[in-house]
Formats: C-alpha cells, structure tokens, sequence
C-alpha cells in the first residue's frame, strides 16, 4: 500500500506460477484456444478510455444466480460492452460443495475474503447472492448490489472523467508455466489518497453443473453450464 500524492508513472511487474490450488479438471475445461509456447500480448487504450469493474458474487447452488449472469451477458453484448471487465467470484454459503453433482470446489482464498468483507455473505448481511459490486463503489462494507442496479451503476460510472492510464504486458511460456506482468500505470489527475493494485487471473469457459431455478417454481440441475 502506498499513498500516491501525483506520480506521473507507476510501473510494476509481477510474476505468478499456474499452479494452481483451485484445481478444474481438464475434461471440465474447453479445449484451449491459440498459440502455444511464449505468448506475448500487451493491453492499452487511449488517455480518453474508461472501464468499469463488475464482480458478480455467485454460486453454484445459487438458483438465481444463472439469472445475474444472464444479465450481465447483456450488458457485455450492450453499447457499452467493450467498456466492462466482469469477474465471476463463487463464494460463500451457495458456493459449498453438495455431493453427488456439485463436487467442483470454485472457491478461492481471496474471493472468500472480498465476499467477507463486502457484506455479501449469507453469514454476515442476511442477504446472499447473487450479489455484485461495480468498480468497488463503497468497499469495504455492506455495499451489495442486486444485478438489475448494475446498469445505472455502470452507466454512471463511465461518465465519469478518467484517472488513470494502465497498460498491461504479459509473457505467458506454455513450458514453464510462468506468466509476467508488466502494470504500467499513468495518472491524468493530480490524485491525493491511498491506492492498492490488485492484478487477478481469471480463467473462463469450464462447464459443469449449476443450479437454476425455474420461473414457474422448482428448479433444474445443468449439466453443462458455462462457467465463464
């Protein structure tokens, strides 16, 4: 953590080892798409370019969950879709394993945390999912947003005059394993408070079973829903 009076650029670099220990086994896995061996990308707008942050804090016996994820899909295939970042967190009570079908354990350290501390989780608000935050507007605390708020949430959020300028370079060798980011960060405003840098992968298409509740009562487990 660090308080950033005006810098005119931060740039830090940071490596991770896929290894994970939240470990989907590969016949749960869509086949990979693209080069293999060093891959190298690099990802940047203009000055002018803002984005917003959506966390969708879900669940795979979350019956009304599927439905946030919906939504969301129309927001990213909306006009300003091309401006959202969203990340699926599963978390809390509707993210427990419930043998024999849902076995696959999509929790994380770190998502158990944010879900802790945003006032999502069933243990500490009452309220459970599906819940979100958009660009972390009031976090920490008991800031949940029911999906159907996320429009005017995200639409506000990018009128919004930009901040910040960040690029991202990555180095990703399919024979170590490894994968390096570089986080460029250039700052359009003189800013005066305290900011933390979070880089977080992400990993999309895996299908397996999630609960979904039907409009006219019940609900049906899906075998092969995408996990994205």
């Amino acid at each position: 953590m660090k308080n950033i009076k005006f810098i005119s650029a931060v740039i830090i670099i940071t490596t991770f080892f896929l290894n994970a220990c939240d470990y989907v086994h590969p016949t749960k896995q869509a086949a990979p798409i693209g080069p293999t061996g060093t891959i190298t990308s690099t990802i940047s707008d203009s000055n002018s370019a803002r984005y917003v942050l959506v966390e969708d804090y879900t669940g795979h016996v979350c019956g009304n969950c599927p439905y946030a994820a919906y939504h969301l899909d129309t927001l990213l295939n909306g006009v300003n879709g091309n401006k959202i970042v969203p990340i699926a967190v599963q978390s809390g009570f509707f993210a427990r394993l419930v043998p024999p079908l849902y076995n696959t354990d999509f929790r994380t350290s770190v998502g158990t945390i944010w879900d802790g501390t945003s006032g999502f989780d069933m243990s500490y608000s009452g309220v459970g999912n599906p819940c979100g935050m958009v660009d972390r507007e009031g976090y920490p605390g008991n800031n949940e947003l029911l999906y159907p708020a996320w429009d005017g949430a995200i639409t506000s959020t990018l009128a919004l005059p930009n901040e910040m300028k960040i690029t991202l370079t990555n180095y990703y060798s399919s024979t170590s394993r490894i994968d390096s980011t570089i986080v460029s960060a250039t700052y359009l405003q003189a800013l005066d408070s305290t900011f933390m840098l979070s880089v977080i992968v992400t990993e999309d298409s895996i299908f397996d079973y999630q609960l979904e509740d039907l409009p006219l009562g019940g609900s049906i487990d899906i075998s092969n829903y995408q996990f994205d």
